[in-house]
């Protein structure tokens, strides 16, 4: 299992764990042996705040990580804060994750490529502070029911190269969704499940924008 790749893969770079009923014990030996590894996925497991914080800390080369329906708190995100590494991909989502919390590994890792924070506990304040990741070409805030136009429009302004935007189950309207078109040149896929964008502003961005995948 991990406690066996632990001690002999020098040059793995990526792992993915999901699902996996590994504990702390085995992913604390992880950096002893994989020490290149710049991905991981942990996503669904029961490892615990601390772990995946002591993980951060010795996998020095990390860009990316999915923590998707974990434990994670205060530990991790001051360790992701601290990364030297710059992250490129950052999925959080179902955590307890919020506001305060993000902040500082906002501040600190502005190349980020991908966050995911979809049934976090974030507001418009993170979204508003995704802004200073001009590089941003993924992000998954559904669910996330306090998110809405200001604070969207602001990402699209300074956000250029999206690609993939999940603002389902969100309070945006066709506000946001017009200016994500308009600011947004490499816009793929747009998701929009349950929010308040009308049909009228839907058939206009199939109408103008054929090649846009709009998912309501």
């Amino acid at each position: 299992g991990v406690l066996e790749l632990s001690k002999g893969c020098c040059v793995l770079q990526l792992l993915e764990l999901n699902g996996n009923k590994v504990t702390d014990t085995s992913i604390s030996q992880l950096p002893v042996g994989c020490s290149q590894l710049t991905n991981i996925d942990l996503s669904w497991t029961r490892v615990t705040d601390g772990c995946v914080a002591n993980l951060i800390q010795k996998c020095t080369l990390l860009s990316a990580i999915h923590l998707f329906n974990t434990r994670i708190g205060d530990q991790a995100l001051a360790a992701l804060s601290a990364h030297e590494t710059p992250f490129k991909t950052l999925v959080l989502n179902n955590t307890q994750v919020n506001d305060n919390a993000i902040a500082n590994v906002l501040r600190k890792h502005t190349e980020l490529e991908t966050i995911e924070l979809e049934g976090t506990k974030v507001s418009d304040t993170t979204i508003m502070n995704l802004a200073r990741c001009p590089s941003l070409e993924v992000v998954r805030v559904s669910d996330v029911g306090c998110v809405g136009d200001r604070a969207v429009v602001m990402m699209a302004e300074c956000c250029p190269n999206l690609r993939i935007v999940d603002l389902s189950w969100t309070k945006v309207t066709d506000v946001a969704v017009t200016t994500l078109a308009e600011k947004c040149s490499k816009l793929e896929v747009l998701q929009i499940h349950h929010t308040e964008v009308t049909k009228h502003c839907v058939s206009t961005l199939r109408e103008k924008l054929p090649e846009l995948l709009v998912i309501n």
